[in-house]
């Protein structure tokens, strides 16, 4: 915030709070593209930040019937089966005890990411990032070239029907894009015989299969997004704890 002093980063994180940097993007399967970024020096202004910028979209991408600015009839709610980011969205944000859990979560100094899916391989993504001390990580030189991002394996394999099954069971209820035909690998390029790929994304996460080139996908689990930070302004598309380096979003979704 440019109103804040000099040092202010600083001293909230002396008196026990955690700035951060609150971040809304949007993209498809091409390209990211960065909507807003703000530093914050609590973790309760974070929160907030998230909140009110998740209906700030929602209201933009789908104003709903008793929008203001409508001329009355000229929207109405339909029925449909497909990604709805903007529904997800206001659902996140008026969920009380969603926004608890983000609260507790970012009190406590740690990452968040929200994804939501929409129509046609789009989606829109809220985080929360820790900015940390002064002097406890290493400053990058300006003209020093931007760490390249980590070769993504190229394993691939079709979806069986059952396997797509499984998938809508273990993330049944929860908002997120359709579960797909044919999936790759999403881990950086590595030696072992078994690979991961994404069947069905989720707002607040995925539904992977494992698999091998030989064996068809035989386990699906629902996973939430891996939380470690990474260097530039795209969050990690994996999920917690998973082999290897981290493979941020830009670098192609896994499809």
């Amino acid at each position: 915030m440019s109103g804040a002093a000099p040092g202010a980063v600083a001293a909230a994180v002396s008196v026990g709070d955690t700035p951060y940097t609150v971040v809304s993007r949007g993209g498809d399967v091409r390209k990211a593209v960065l909507l807003g970024r703000v530093p914050v020096l609590a973790h309760h202004e974070a929160a907030g930040w998230l909140r009110n910028e998740a209906l700030r979209l929602a209201v933009r991408l789908d104003p709903g019937p008793v929008a203001r600015w409508l001329a009355p009839g000229l929207v109405r709610p339909v029925a449909a089966r497909w990604p709805d980011a903007p529904a997800a969205l206001r659902a996140w944000a008026e969920d009380a005890g969603r926004q608890a859990r983000v609260r507790e979560v970012l009190a406590l100094g740690c990452p968040f990411t929200l994804r939501c899916p929409d129509v046609g391989g789009t989606w829109y993504e809220l985080g929360a990032r820790p900015i940390p001390p002064d002097g406890t990580h290493p400053v990058r030189a300006s003209d020093a070239p931007a760490p390249l991002p980590p070769v993504r394996c190229d394993a691939e394999t079709d979806i069986p029907e059952i396997m797509g099954i499984f998938a809508k069971r273990a993330s049944s209820g929860v908002p997120g894009g359709d579960v797909v035909a044919r999936t790759r690998c999403g881990l950086a390029a590595h030696d072992g015989v078994e690979h991961v790929g994404i069947v069905r994304p989720l707002c607040d996460g995925a539904v992977w299969v494992t698999f091998t080139r030989e064996v068809p996908p035989y386990q699906a689990r629902r996973l939430p997004f891996c939380p470690r930070p990474q260097p530039g302004p795209h969050p990690c598309g994996l999920y917690p704890d998973h082999p290897g380096k981290c493979v941020p979003t830009t670098t192609g979704a896994p499809a």
